[in-house]
């Protein structure tokens, strides 16, 4: 046998067969030809390609054999490539029971193979022939080698021509006698396969038991005339006669298709189900067209693929393990369903397609064959096969569900698509990401219907299947029960299957629309920029890419009396432009088009769109399938706005349109606006009377519910500003992500004449947010003429561009914000926007500025924050900025300073204090010339990305931020994230001019490679404590407990169990003393070992400093180089104190009360703290007799303003000096 699978393109082709003796010598030849043909697509699949075989008769003395293919001449016209393409080339033995495997006998053939699905695919290659009509002979050459096909010391078995096998060979291969003794309702006990052969010839076939999996006996005694009633062994008859006939041997073996599909071209003389068993289902041939063999292969076999025979294995085991035959038949949905109805046998499948289809039962819960019969008129009383069979004949049939739309998944997918979308949807299974229709969205079930979320089920199945009884939410603007109670008649049904085949169409709404009005008024943000663009002269001349721009129109004209006005405008525009109109009737659609056909310049296209979502519907909807064909938009229509006088209405009608088209010179400059890449949206300035109108109203929620399907957050603090009348130009790229929320008019309200609170008002809001979520900035344009339209074009002459000093921003996006905040709300990034300023500031930044909260020593940050602005002078601004909590209501800010807005304009010559606490709320302004502070790691990380940003907004320079370092912050933390990310802010020596808390905080960094230099602060005592301690009062049996458990480095966790450890050693010792916990954050449960620790918690300075000056001893840990103020104060008001050591730190060497420990063992320690109190015992005032042994902490002045006046020093040197 010779065979193969083809591929040809303009050319044919020849197989020679040599036939070689002993020696090698030609004893003659046969030759094959390789008809041409285009009819096959190629790919990965057998039925793909074009399958042909030959029966080879060698000649008498033949030992071997040797192959050549040769291309045929090219044919047709167009390029002159021709290929062919062998795949699974077979020489070999073909023999009636066990078929060899496909095996090229070719030198080289290893080299060759690519693999395709689960088999080895041997590809014999290409061969490109030049335009010719001259047959040529030419050999498969690939790469630089010709390959002859030749069997290395393979002999032609004598067998090579056995004739076609004998009936009774036939009976040996369909009679099996393990499956034959197993049948039935009883199991019979014979062994030898010859005696269960008698018994089923005797009295077997007589009972309906069927000899083998492929033949059942029953159904072919009913279906085969020639058997029925008669007394005749079925099998027998189907070996000697009925096979021939192509008669079906089994209900899931279909033998008339089979044979039309795969044989009557090539193989005439074949019979269905032997060619099936000895080739077919290893060719991946299907027995029926409802049992997919190499799908049931692939998804079920395992390591069994190319073992079994994937329909035996379904017929013998697989349906009962509810193994599908194929993607759109659910083998336990269909026993579920149906069993108590119907009786099922032989099994699901054989019962779907002989009774089940016929009483409208539904092979998959998504396959609904009424909706499918509605759809293509599908009739079941006339048709010959079912409706699943229908379907699966077209990959472009209609959809058989009404809650799967096939059009719009093939528009989301990315590639084409192999199958049916449906079908795609389902072998993508839950992980797939495409949604099966616009108003059900996968991510949004999963996230709000958690039983659903943790079942390995699909999103869409799971709904149909019960997730609507427990009014799980598909989509955020559908609300089932909204339309449950507003539509009696959908009760019982399922509500957005219901809403979507009936209720949108009889005018029914899905959601409601009585959101309460806001009570707070918004106000337009002061950091909005608006440009005054001329209407009068050019900017410049609009050339190349900006020239050859393709433009569309979006009108919608529901008023067709005011067409003439909207066209007259349109005129306006130059170059390549396409008026897109909508209305909703045919009568207003001729009356549009001939006011169209006599006053515009530009050609148009007019569609009917229902009068559902108004001028945003139609063209969202209506249109969306031009935006692909367009590169800049602009959206218009007939406003009336009928809830307005009418002279009102007009003339905000007029200044949208006038500002959006006003004159050929207007729209030649805003297209030069959008030519900007960063621009994405222009819109006129607000018609005055209605500025106060751009408000919430009552649209948050959708507007929120828009965003969310977006990926995005917003609240009601968020900036708002939008096209007020919705008439605005764009880049068609710019609106993307409302595009791709792919709604549709059935999102829409139903028109009742509403005035707000529509899913259109809220899209309004909405457009400026989606053109920043797609990465554009937009710009609000007052069109201007004369001597102001001069000096419009003179200023604009003088600046960088239109983007970075007239766009805007007022939405940070998850973007921007970064991934980070999702774990670390602290590592939030800015979205930084230009301050035209030029005024160098000096900006410090810290967690918060609110007293008691953040763990980084605020006040010691502020000194030096001011001593550096002292040096620098007036001509340097300055701005503290809360990264981490807003200011409290009653913040006081520091004298010389104003409390901020985030909305604020940059202003210079003030002193400010900004909240950044709401950066995920604000854009944030940064000018040029702005130098940054950091102090806590999380800052200094913010401060070099909002450095990188300076780079981009306003040119790359050399930058520098000042890094305030108080603690090895990193080791705050376990190995983690967060430690490589606080370390890693350490590694920038070149851009950091480091300032350092104390000299065992610059020692570690130094002696650690992180940093050659740097400045120090020695901070004094605070000054409030000083002067409150009462030197020499009585010290009294009291212990002070100084902890911040909220801060992980003072170490609660030792110091609980320590004091505990500490009684216990000698409860009689400690009966008399008085444990006083002290510092901020600390509550009744803060102290979990120690019970008779008396809380005290934050105390103002004069009561801190009265307790110390009485108390005898006291504890306070700090796990890191940091020296921590507290044991130093209270060794200074006569404590005697216990602290640690860490990483070079001592701080014994710093006051004679202070007693320091390296070794963090529980019982060592307490030991340590009783000497100490057995010390004090015998000499209590011992404490006051301590003397300071470090003059810094406790002198009369800081070195702040020493290192402030170096610190600006080297800022202006490498910062302030040739900024400019």
């Amino acid at each position: 046998r010779l065979s193969g699978f083809f591929g040809t393109h303009r050319a044919d082709g020849i197989i020679h067969v040599e036939f070689l003796d002993a020696d090698g010598i030609k004893l003659g030849h046969e030759t094959f030809r390789i008809p041409h043909s285009d009819n096959y697509p190629g790919g990965n699949l057998p039925e793909n390609y074009h399958y042909l075989h030959w029966d080879v008769h060698p000649l008498p003395g033949a030992t071997g054999a040797k192959l050549q293919i040769d291309l045929g001449a090219h044919t047709g016209d167009g390029s002159p490539d021709s290929f062919l393409f062998v795949a699974h080339l077979f020489f070999g033995v073909g023999g009636p029971t066990h078929p060899s495997r496909w095996a090229p006998f070719s030198a080289g053939a290893h080299e060759l193979s690519i693999y395709g699905q689960s088999r080895a695919w041997l590809a014999f290659g290409m061969a490109l022939l030049p335009q010719t009509n001259d047959r040529q002979k030419i050999a498969i050459t690939i790469g630089n080698k010709k390959y002859t096909f030749m069997p290395e010391n393979a002999a032609v078995p004598e067998y090579l021509n056995a004739v076609a096998p004998t009936s009774a060979q036939k009976m040996d291969i369909l009679f099996d006698p393990q499956f034959y003794a197993q049948s039935g309702h009883n199991t019979l006990n014979l062994y030898g396969s010859d005696e269960l052969l008698k018994h089923y010839q005797s009295t077997g076939w007589r009972l309906n038991r069927s000899p083998s999996p492929y033949f059942d006996v029953a159904w072919y005694r009913i279906n085969n005339p020639d058997v029925q009633g008669q007394d005749i062994e079925p099998l027998q008859h189907f070996v000697d006669t009925g096979s021939a006939a192509h008669s079906s041997p089994h209900p899931l073996f279909d033998a008339q298709w089979y044979y039309q599909t795969y044989l009557a071209e090539n193989q005439p003389t074949a019979q269905a189900l032997f060619h099936y068993l000895s080739d077919g289902w290893r060719l991946g041939y299907h027995p029926h067209p409802l049992f997919w063999t190499h799908w049931y292969e692939k998804k079920y076999l395992g390591k069994n693929a190319g073992k079994i025979d994937p329909f035996y294995h379904f017929i013998t085991e697989g349906w009962r393990n509810n193994f599908n035959p194929n993607p759109l038949f659910d083998t336990q949905y269909y026993l579920k369903e149906y069993a108590a109805k119907s009786r099922i046998e032989p099994d699901p499948l054989s019962h779907y397609i002989h009774v089940g289809w016929r009483e409208n039962f539904q092979p998959h819960i998504l396959f609904d064959p009424n909706y499918y019969a509605m759809q293509t008129g599908f009739n079941v009383q006339s048709a010959k096969h079912s409706p699943l069979e229908d379907f699966l004949a077209s990959a472009d049939a209609v959809s058989p569900h009404p809650l799967f739309d096939a059009d719009f998944y093939r528009e989301q997918a990315s590639e084409k698509l192999e199958h049916h979308p449906l079908i795609d949807y389902l072998e993508r299974g839950r992980h797939g990401n495409i949604d099966p229709n616009p108003m059900f969205s996968k991510s949004y079930y999963y996230k709000h219907a958690q039983d659903g979320a943790k079942e390995p089920v699909d999103a869409l199945i799971h709904y149909i299947e019960s997730g609507w009884k427990k009014n799980h939410a598909v989509h955020p603007l559908f609300n089932a029960q909204y339309y449950l109670e507003q539509n009696p008649k959908a009760q019982g049904c399922i509500p957005l299957q219901h809403y979507l085949v009936h209720g949108w169409h009889n005018g029914y709404s899905c959601r409601p629309a009585d959101e309460p009005r806001d009570h707070v008024p918004k106000i337009l943000p002061g950091t909005r920029t608006t440009l005054r663009i001329p209407d009068d002269r050019l900017l410049a001349p609009l050339t190349g890419s900006l020239k050859a721009g393709r433009i569309g129109v979006f009108a919608h004209i529901f008023y067709p009396d005011l067409t003439a006005e909207m066209i007259t405008a349109t005129n306006n525009i130059p170059g390549d432009c396409t008026l897109f109109i909508s209305t909703d009737t045919l009568v207003k659609v001729r009356e549009i088009s001939d006011a169209c056909q006599n006053r515009s310049k530009h050609p148009f296209e007019i569609r009917i769109t229902p009068n559902r979502g108004r001028d945003i519907a139609t063209m969202i909807c209506g249109f969306r399938d031009r935006f692909r064909d367009v590169d800049y938009g602009v959206h218009i229509h007939s406003k009336r706005s009928s809830h307005f006088d009418s002279a009102f209405a007009d003339a905000w009608r007029q200044h949208s349109i006038e500002g959006n088209l006003g004159s050929e010179a207007l729209v030649s400059n805003i297209l030069n606006i959008l030519s900007d890449d960063r621009i994405g949206a222009y819109a006129p300035e607000h018609y005055e009377p209605i500025r106060q109108l751009i408000q919430w109203t009552g649209n948050f929620a959708t507007v929120k519910k828009l965003l969310e399907l977006c990926g995005e957050d917003i609240s009601k603090e968020h900036s708002l500003d939008f096209p007020s009348g919705s008439m605005f130009w764009f880049k068609t790229k710019a609106l993307k992500p409302l595009l791709e929320l792919n709604l549709r008019p059935y999102h829409f309200e139903a028109e009742k004449g509403q005035t707000d609170n529509t899913l259109a008002h809220a899209i309004e809001r909405s457009f400026f947010y989606c053109v920043e979520i797609a990465g554009y900035a937009w710009v609000i344009g007052q069109k201007v003429s004369g001597t102001a339209a001069e000096q419009a074009v003179a200023d604009l002459a003088s600046v960088k561009g239109y983007a970075d000093n007239f766009a805007n921003r007022l939405f940070p996006t998850n973007r921007e914000l970064g991934g980070l905040r999702r774990y670390f709300g602290q590592c939030t990034r800015f979205l930084v926007r230009p301050s035209l300023i030029q005024k160098p500031r000096l900006n410090l930044l810290v967690p918060t500025l609110n007293i008691g909260q953040g763990h980084i020593d605020t006040a010691t940050a502020l000194e030096l924050f001011a001593a550096i602005r002292r040096s620098l002078g007036t001509d340097v601004d300055a701005r503290i900025i809360t990264t981490d909590v807003s200011p409290e209501l009653l913040f006081n800010p520091p004298t010389g300073y104003q409390a901020t807005s985030p909305v604020d304009k940059d202003q210079q010559g003030i002193d400010t204090v900004s909240d950044a606490a709401q950066r995920f709320r604000y854009p944030f302004f940064v000018r040029d010339t702005d130098i940054f502070v950091a102090t806590a790691w999380w800052t200094a990380l913010n401060t070099l990305d909002i450095i990188k940003q300076q780079d981009r907004l306003f040119g790359a320079r050399q930058r520098s931020f000042v890094y305030f370092i108080q603690d090895i912050e990193f080791s705050f933390y376990p190995w983690s994230s967060q430690s490589a990310l606080a370390e890693q802010t350490y590694r920038h020596p070149g851009k950091t001019i480091a300032v350092f808390n104390t000299d065992m905080v610059s020692g570690y960094f130094k002696r650690n490679g992180y940093f050659n230099n740097g400045h120090v602060v020695y901070p004094l005592m605070n000054p409030a404590v000083k002067k409150e301690i009462a030197y020499g009062t009585p010290k009294e049996k009291i212990v002070l407990l100084y902890t911040r458990p909220h801060i992980e480095r003072h170490g609660l966790p030792f110091l609980d169990v320590l004091v505990q450890a500490v009684i216990d050693a000698d409860p009689g010792f400690w009966s008399e003393w008085r444990f006083l916990a002290i510092g901020d954050h600390i509550t009744d449960t803060t102290f979990k070992t120690c019970p008779s620790v008396e809380i005290l918690g934050t105390l103002p300075p004069q009561h801190y400093a009265e307790l110390a000056s009485r108390a005898a001893l006291a504890i306070s840990l700090m796990i890191s180089p940091q020296p921590g103020q507290a044991p130093l104060e209270m060794a200074e008001a006569g404590v005697l104190v216990l602290t640690n050591g860490y990483a070079g730190k001592d701080l014994s060497l710093m006051h004679d009360n202070i007693t320091s420990f390296e070794l963090f063992d529980i019982d060592s320690v307490a030991g340590q703290f009783r000497l100490m109190a057995e010390e004090w015992s015998q000499q209590p005032d011992r404490g006051w007799q301590g003397k300071a042994k470090a003059d810094w902490f406790y002198g009369e002045t800081a070195n702040f303003d020493e290192i402030g006046t170096a610190v600006a020093k080297e800022i202006a040197e490498k910062l302030l000096l040739g900024s400019h």
